[in-house]
């Protein structure tokens, strides 16, 4: 191993590709309008060469501080710096600049650096590891030092995966391609393009399962979520595609139960408590010899990660797989976040969405709601009752691109400019065009002032960034640090005791979607997005009985036992329209039907 790291230093085997610094940074000097796209991507350390990194680094700073960026301007500035010359800089800023780049793919040079920058990173962080191994008597130190380290690399990895795992192509290469799809599409006797759900007004909506889909099913504890999904489950491995569950909430056995009672139509505690007559077991041995010809997989393992159900698929390699569920978000964990659930949440929601990508099947994951819809009226779903952050009112002042202005300016006369956000693991500013506004309701509003001055109002459950970390509103006490980021200061971080926190009624509520770093900044308070920004669609159980209060003992068992009918909301639907449909819920037998109209 000592050899090993001896060859690499000494022969400076480091990967890099020189084409590609020179041709991206080319493209730069040459069209400063790319730049928009470059500077969210590419690090400053993804240049090898010094001369390029003090150029990339210049034009890098430029962007980020909002100025004016031309080749005049770059140049000058360039010249001025005597380090800059000495290193050579006017020879190579003249070859790059008379360097043509209109032939060539300008993203495929970009995931090469990026591919480069990450590899040279891996060697950097594993050659320190051979170092401390050598250097340190300490096996604590050596396992803590790798912990960090191993957890910077994967973190890395993530960051930039879905650049590296997407190509760029022209409409000349896609069309042949969408050409055939639909061709065959035109050939389905169905008219959905994606894995069949099995209830007609749910495919309507959404033309089925969408591969790489990340599908959220939410409802409170008791209103059906996990029976609905089970329903979806067995409509469609009963096509002969095959189907994996993971479940924490419920272990293996109940789960069959409930699948048993699906295809049994059994009554779920007749099965459990086997008092059943003679008709029940044909009923049952027929249905027991179904199942276990369907290609259906369960996993109750207790530890659920992301990281685990993508080794379990491959593992199993599980052939014809259509589709995923998990049973439920919540409950799903990951070590590195244990002191930060928002951040753990966003993490996984993302890995999820990742996931559905690499293995190009929808994944299902059922989510609970919050109990605030318990304290409203009207108890039907909204999105905002499955989010975490909460929301915020429509005067707070939001950042954007040279400017800021009130929520509800952005939200009704739809400014088309940059949202300004602020990245956690560079602590600097960028810039996204990937967000959207939209309103949330009517809610309880708290008013949360700094000693700045500043203050924000915003509902409970919002999460602000502090001192340690991300808390939510109800968490904060007097004397913890608030983080202020005050506007046209471009790396200024400042912290704030926080000095009041009051109750300011109830107002109209407004959220902000940023789908990058799942952060933006309002009254200079940095607050954290959503849970479902990842998700492709959300949808939510809604059932009228569910909330029904009676004093009547025979009503009541009447109404325990009777057929339910279920709302089923959906509420965000990122390919196509949103929309609201019925279906009868028999709760004895775990089974939900289509409504026959």
């Amino acid at each position: 191993m000592k050899l090993i790291s001896v060859f690499l230093v000494m022969n400076h085997y480091t990967p890099y590709s020189l084409e590609s610094e020179e041709l991206v940074l080319s493209r730069l000097l040459l069209n400063v309008e790319v730049i928009n796209k470059v500077a969210e991507t590419i690090p400053v350390n993804a240049f090898y060469f010094p001369i390029h990194k003090y150029i990339y680094k210049l034009i890098h700073q430029l962007h980020s501080k909002s100025e004016e960026i031309s080749i005049i301007k770059i140049e000058r500035i360039l010249l001025q710096d005597n380090q800059f010359i000495q290193i050579g800089g006017r020879y190579i800023f003249n070859q790059l600049i008379n360097i043509s780049t209109n032939s060539i793919d300008i993203n495929e040079h970009i995931n090469i650096l990026l591919d480069l920058y990450i590899k040279r990173e891996f060697l950097k962080y594993l050659l320190k590891m051979i170092s401390i191994c050598y250097t340190s008597c300490s096996c604590y130190l050596i396992f803590k030092t790798s912990d960090i380290i191993f957890n910077y690399l994967k973190n890395l990895l993530i960051s930039y995966n879905s650049v590296l795992n997407t190509t760029t192509e022209s409409t000349k290469d896609l069309f042949p391609q969408l050409f055939i799809d639909m061709v065959n599409q035109s050939k389905k006797t169905t008219s959905f393009s994606g894995v069949c759900s099995g209830y007609a007004d749910f495919d309507a909506i959404t033309k089925g399962l969408q591969n790489q889909d990340l599908i959220i099913l939410a409802g409170r504890p008791g209103m059906g979520k996990t029976t609905l999904a089970l329903n979806i489950v067995l409509n469609i491995v009963q096509q002969k595609k095959a189907a994996i569950i993971f479940s924490v909430e419920m272990s293996k056995k109940e789960l069959l139960y409930k699948l048993t009672a699906i295809a049994s139509q059994i009554p779920t505690d007749l099965l459990q408590t086997g008092a059943l007559e003679d008709f029940h077991w044909k009923k049952l041995i027929k249905a027991g010899k179904y199942l276990q010809d369907l290609p259906l997989f369960i996993d109750d393992s207790p530890l659920l990660t992301p990281s685990y159900i993508k080794d379990k698929i491959i593992h199993l390699n599980i052939t014809g797989l259509q589709v995923i569920m998990i049973d439920y978000l919540q409950l799903i964990q990951y070590p590195d976040f244990k002191d930060d659930r928002i951040k753990e949440l966003s993490f996984i929601t993302r890995s999820l969405k990742f996931l559905a990508r690499e293995l190009n099947v929808p994944i299902i994951v059922l989510s609970q709601l919050s109990r605030l819809v318990e304290a409203r009226l009207n108890k039907r779903p909204l999105l905002s009752d499955l989010r975490e952050s909460g929301c915020i009112t429509s005067n707070t002042f939001i950042d954007y691109l040279n400017c800021r202005h009130p929520l509800y300016k952005s939200y009704y006369y739809k400014y088309n400019t940059k949202l300004k956000v602020f990245s956690l693991p560079n602590f600097t500013y960028y810039y996204s065009n990937k967000y959207k506004n939209f309103r949330t309701g009517h809610k309880n509003i708290y008013r949360l002032s700094c000693s700045l001055p500043s203050e924000i109002c915003l509902t409970a459950n919002h999460q602000v960034f502090t001192h340690f970390g991300w808390k939510r509103l109800d968490t904060l006490e007097r004397n913890d640090y608030a983080v202020i980021l005050p506007y046209k200061k471009s790396r200024l971080v400042n912290l704030h005791i926080c000095t009041l926190i009051v109750w300011s009624g109830k107002q109209s509520t407004y959220d902000i979607e940023e789908i990058s770093s799942h952060n933006f900044i309002a009254n200079q308070f940095l607050i954290h997005n959503s849970i479902e920004q990842d998700a492709d669609l959300v949808a939510m159980l809604y059932r009228e009985d569910y909330y029904k209060v009676t004093n009547n003992a025979e009503e009541e068992i009447f109404h325990a036992s009777s057929k339910s009918i279920t709302e089923i909301h959906i509420v965000k639907h990122r390919k196509g329209r949103t929309g609201i449909f019925e279906l009868e819920f028999d709760t004895t037998i775990s089974k939900f039907n289509s409504l026959h109209r």
